[in-house]
């Protein structure tokens, strides 16, 4: 569990409860009032009810939905409804992506319901917004190679055969097959992988896989690889070669639209925006982007590529990207709320359970 962590919020009550509650029976629609009457009810610990009344703010006076909607995310957080708690801070993101206290506290509920890769995703968005003792702290301890938001997004794509491009020190799945230019045992001399020994199974460059046979897989996973090429799109024709028809290219890439990619490590060799990447999944062509969105704030994003060519007449399903990694997540959410019933703790577990029905908002 999170240790030595203390979240704390002044709800800015000056009124008198008894007053202001007077004045919400005879006002219940002024938002003003309500939001009064809402602080002193959390400065009064009462958090549910406090809770329920930011709730109502936003469709009285939509300019105020952030304010409400983190205002009742806090309230959720403490009382200890981590479930609810990220529901409302997700609807605030909605409207300040960049609000440090939200991503900070929604992590921590994440953290708690088990959703490991989400919680580091979010305090990861918080490091870039504002580098604070207390979200490093959390960092150094918890972002780590198994709850890695890189690996957790490219995990579920890894089922059948299949091969991890650039593996280095730490394969997205331990049934992928490693592939890498440093043998395994041998350390690493630039970037994240200096010192760390490599995990490879296979000696090879990831533009020339010659091991493989054509269509022989159903998956090519990277993180951090492209880049690395002199020929990028040498090495993306060859992972489509590999790749069986409907099989899937999952890629995770530094993001050079909100972070000088370049520099980053003197190995590199290119630079990708997902615009730039769009562009060259379309030169090649007998590929279908399936899902490309911002992975890590101001430092990655990614790409999940389905390979169209090979098939006949519209057969092959579709990959849902979407469909996978929710399924994933819901595995990690009934996981956890086992955990908490083995540990007594049936409040936790049934929240793990209440997000779970809902989809994982």
């Amino acid at each position: 569990m999170i240790e030595n962590i203390s979240v704390s919020f002044n709800f800015q009550c000056g009124d008198d409860l008894d007053y202001i509650e007077e004045a919400y029976k005879n006002t219940p629609d002024d938002v003003h009032v309500i939001l009064r009457y809402a602080n002193c009810l959390a400065n009064k610990h009462e958090y549910k009810l406090a809770c329920d009344l930011f709730l109502k703010i936003p469709e009285l006076n939509p300019q105020m939905c952030f304010k409400s909607y983190f205002n009742a995310g806090i309230c959720a957080f403490m009382d200890d409804e981590f479930a609810k708690s990220s529901i409302h801070l997700n609807e605030g993101l909605k409207f300040n992506e960049n609000h440090y206290d939200t991503h900070f506290v929604i992590g921590i509920s994440y953290f708690y319901l088990g959703l490991f890769g989400r919680a580091n995703t979010h305090w990861w968005a918080a490091s870039r917004i504002k580098q604070t003792e207390a979200i490093m702290n959390i960092l150094n301890k918890f972002l780590l190679d198994d709850t890695h938001p890189e690996r957790v997004a490219l995990y579920p794509v890894c089922v059948g055969k299949g091969i991890d491009v650039g593996c280095g020190n730490r394969k997205t799945h331990p049934n992928a097959v490693g592939v890498d230019v440093i043998p395994k045992g041998a350390k690493g001399r630039h970037g994240s992988v200096a010192g760390k020994e490599s995990t490879a199974d296979i000696i090879a460059s990831g533009d020339n896989l010659y091991h493989f046979k054509n269509n022989e897989l159903d998956y090519v996973v990277q993180r951090h690889n492209l880049e690395h090429y002199q020929d990028p799109v040498k090495a993306i024709q060859e992972w489509k070669r590999v790749v069986r028809p409907g099989g899937v290219i999952g890629m995770v890439v530094p993001d050079d639209e909100n972070c000088d990619t370049i520099h980053l490590d003197e190995t590199h060799k290119h630079v990708f925006t997902q615009s730039s990447l769009r562009r060259v999944i379309e030169l090649i062509g007998g590929l279908n982007i399936v899902h490309i969105k911002v992975l890590l704030k101001n430092w990655s994003f990614i790409c999940i590529i389905q390979k169209t060519e090979g098939l006949v007449g519209g057969s092959g399903t579709p990959f849902d990207y979407e469909r996978v990694i929710n399924q994933f997540e819901s595995k990690q959410l009934q996981n956890q709320a086992s955990i908490y019933t083995e540990q007594s703790q049936p409040q936790l577990s049934s929240q793990c359970l209440f997000l779970l029905n809902r989809n994982i908002e």
